[in-house]
């Protein structure tokens, strides 16, 4: 988060992009916080455009160097780079993988609702045996307050609402959603630092 700092700035792109990369190779959800990192760096330097530009083209290439060989090897073997989906495009692959059956409906109150729906009923979601405690649901109002007052933890909350609205469109498996999770609790816990001293946050932590 130290983009102010010109000195370390650069190197922050290149470890960005180191680590994006690895995540890439192991998990084709990393692609959606790929996504978001470059829309960050964007905006963080959109005022400059030729750093901006350079920004982009480092984490790029880093996240390539770093993720792609899994991706082209598994092309080369199977035909599909994202084996076994997308069957339809590349003729390789399992055609009966689907989420289409899992979850609440893709439209907008399905959405709003869903943080309360994926809490009360898991089993929508492929949710049996694992299931997110109400934590997360119960803190969503320490989640905001954070949100508003940290500029850094702003980030976290645009970043765990671009995570979750493309988790909702793409595929509602409750395991999909794990990446977000350790995101949300280090935003719920800047929420609970957030509270003026002398609060009883302790009775805030019996709910939990």
């Amino acid at each position: 988060w130290a983009f102010e700092d010109e000195s370390n700035k650069r190197e922050l792109v290149v470890w960005a992009g180191i680590f994006a990369g690895f995540a890439m190779g192991i998990k084709y959800l990393a692609l959606i916080s790929i996504g978001f990192f470059a829309v960050f760096i964007f905006f963080k330097q959109f005022k400059r455009p030729e750093k901006c530009v350079k920004g982009l083209l480092a984490f790029g290439s880093f996240v390539f160097l770093a993720g792609a060989y899994w991706y082209l090897r598994a092309y080369f073997v199977t035909g599909n780079p994202v084996y076994p989906y997308f069957a339809s495009i590349f003729k390789s692959g399992d055609p009966a993988i689907h989420y289409n059956d899992v979850g609440v409906q893709k439209t907008w109150l399905g959405f709003l609702t869903v943080p309360w729906v994926l809490t009360m009923k898991p089993q929508l979601f492929e949710g049996f045996g694992v299931q997110l405690g109400p934590g997360y649901l119960a803190f969503l109002p320490i989640t905001l307050l954070a949100g508003w007052k940290n500029a850094q933890v702003r980030w976290l909350c645009f970043y765990s609402v671009y995570f979750l609205t493309a988790w909702f469109l793409l595929g509602q498996s409750m395991r999909f959603l794990v990446p977000l999770l350790p995101v949300l609790a280090a935003v719920i816990g800047t929420g609970f630092g957030s509270i003026p001293e002398g609060t009883p946050k302790k009775y805030l932590m019996l709910l939990f």
